[in-house]
């Protein structure tokens, strides 16, 4: 009697451990969902990397154009004459009268002595915008902007002067073709689809 009852015991342990087991169909469908959860997981963290580098080019890029604009504000403000015409490191040519005051150059005057001045060019070798002063000295305040009409002179409506007034104001333009730091493109086939900085600085009431 005491084998018998052994043996019904060990044979109800064996059926137990095989209730308790996982079935081959159940072992694949567990590892199914673990292999698209994790998928998920990492298409998800994929994601807000990609979002995070382009919210971090964007406030790069908006962080430039700022310290460019408060850059010319106060070459502007702190000027006593200005003009509004095509230049490059070499030249410069200030437009005709009669004619609309724009341009992909802006000569400052700090004083009265026309040999003292800084210059705001676009360079379309490189896509930049420069600042030059009179010794020569060049510093990069945009990159990859592709318009070549960058400086305008302006009425209080933003409509472009045919000639110079008191009250006028300096229009800047930037259009951009691509993003810095990171290095991001812009275009149809793009996350951006453009990207324009636009403001306009007063000039001083002499």
């Amino acid at each position: 009697m005491k084998l018998h009852r052994s043996r019904i015991n060990s044979d109800e342990s064996a059926c137990a451990r095989r209730q308790r087991a996982f079935t081959i169909t159940e072992l694949l469908v567990t590892l199914s969902l673990c292999v698209l959860i994790s998928a998920a997981v990492a298409a998800g963290q994929l994601f807000g990397a990609r979002m995070t580098q382009l919210i971090q080019t964007k406030v790069h890029t908006s962080d430039k154009a700022v310290q460019l604009m408060r850059l010319l504000g106060s070459d502007v403000r702190n000027s006593r004459k200005l003009k509004v015409g095509n230049g490059s490191m070499s030249s410069f040519v200030p437009v005709a009268s009669n004619t609309p005051q724009q341009g992909n150059a802006l000569q400052v005057y700090p004083t009265d002595d026309t040999n003292s001045f800084v210059r705001y060019f676009h360079r379309p070798s490189d896509s930049t915008v420069q600042r030059m002063e009179d010794d020569g000295s060049l510093f990069t305040v945009a990159f990859g902007v592709t318009n070549t009409v960058v400086f305008t002179l302006e009425d209080f409506a933003g409509t472009v002067l045919n000639d110079r007034q008191r009250n006028a104001v300096i229009g800047l333009d930037l259009r951009f073709q691509r993003l810095e730091n990171p290095d991001v493109p812009i275009g149809a086939q793009h996350y951006y689809k453009s990207y324009r900085f636009r403001t306009r600085i007063a000039q001083p009431m002499l």
